[in-house]
């Protein structure tokens, strides 16, 4: 643990809320810490040294800094966001974490459910005091793959590089990882079932991501066949007999 990362342990500040006697989305630049990698990105002083250091395992893992859209928001900025996307897709203005300084929208994969990139930040996150929050999950309400918020502690960080999954959880990611990794440079997408979730990969960006719960495997080949575009099953699709879904199917998308 290093001396941001202890900092930041031993922070004693309100998660979210009223800090320093400043309003929501208020609060002067002068009193926020600006991310090292990121200009123009600003939290909270103990959320900024957290989140350092949580940039610094990701980076370990991944060999690039965390991509941030968006950090703290000022109130103008928040009426701005509510009056373009609306209610329930923007919080209400004077409410938001991003007006408190407490959270963040990232990318660079993070943004979409079920690649390496946000299961990692998911599992690590909470070892720097960094949550997924629930209702941003997938079937949690808004299912923002991107936002994360920060709450104030921490728990102790994984004691290796392959996070804090479960075995089962980091084997399956292995096994699907390793799969998109080696057929990379073919320009195909593969739909898969994995326990009762449907999956999408782009062979082509090495990246997956869950489909929404009501996906099933039938409707993808119905739309696709209704398009008229051509499909073939995933054995045939990829040359590997050795993978457990035989209902999975591939498109050519170049």
């Amino acid at each position: 643990m290093n001396d941001l990362h202890r900092a930041a342990a031993t922070a004693v500040l309100a998660a979210a809320g009223p800090w320093g006697g400043h309003s929501n989305g208020n609060i002067p630049l002068s009193a926020l810490t600006t991310l090292s990698w990121a200009t123009g990105h600003r939290l909270r002083s103990d959320a900024a040294a957290a989140f350092e250091s949580l940039n610094q395992a990701y980076r370990a893992r991944f060999g690039t800094s965390i991509s941030i859209t968006d950090s703290y928001r000022t109130l103008a900025a928040q009426q701005h966001l509510y009056e373009t996307k609306g209610p329930g897709l923007a919080a209400v203005p004077g409410t938001s974490n991003h007006g408190w300084a407490l959270a963040v929208d990232l990318g660079g994969g993070i943004n979409s459910f079920g690649t390496a990139q946000h299961v990692w930040m998911v599992a690590n996150g909470p070892a720097y005091g960094w949550i997924h929050p629930t209702w941003a999950r997938q079937g949690g309400g808004r299912e923002e793959a991107w936002h994360f918020e920060y709450e104030g502690t921490t728990t102790t960080p994984p004691t290796s590089e392959e996070d804090d999954m479960t075995p089962e959880q980091d084997t399956r990611l292995k096994a699907v990882e390793n799969k998109i990794a080696g057929l990379a440079a073919r320009q195909e997408i593969i739909f898969f079932e994995s326990k009762g979730t449907v999956y999408e990969a782009s062979l082509l960006s090495g990246t997956y991501r869950a489909l929404p719960t009501s996906a099933t495997l039938t409707d993808r080949r119905a739309v696709l066949g209704a398009a008229g575009i051509p499909f073939r099953n995933w054995a045939d699709s990829v040359g590997n007999r050795e993978v457990e879904n035989p209902g999975a199917f591939g498109i050519r998308v170049g």
